[in-house]
């Protein structure tokens, strides 16, 4: 049975390429960006809003330190 969630973790700006992952938008993403800069945080966040509006996910925080979820559309 294939894995219904991956984790992805990103630890700078310059890690953001993970985030061209295939799985996003077909299953359930942990995005942990706990050890990113605060400026760097923000970026990624923008760049994660972009990309889940294109692919029609919900991004929802799971908590404040940095972890967010990349939820798939459900139709």
């Amino acid at each position: 049975m294939e894995e219904e969630k991956e984790v992805l973790t990103v630890n700078s700006f310059t890690d953001i390429t993970k985030l061209k992952s295939p799985s996003i938008g077909k299953k359930i993403v942990n995005l942990d960006i706990r050890n990113v800069t605060a400026e760097d945080r923000r970026r990624i966040l923008d760049f994660l809003t972009g990309l889940a509006f294109g692919k029609r996910c919900t991004i929802k925080q799971i908590n404040k330190n940095g972890e967010y979820l990349i939820i798939p559309p459900s139709d």
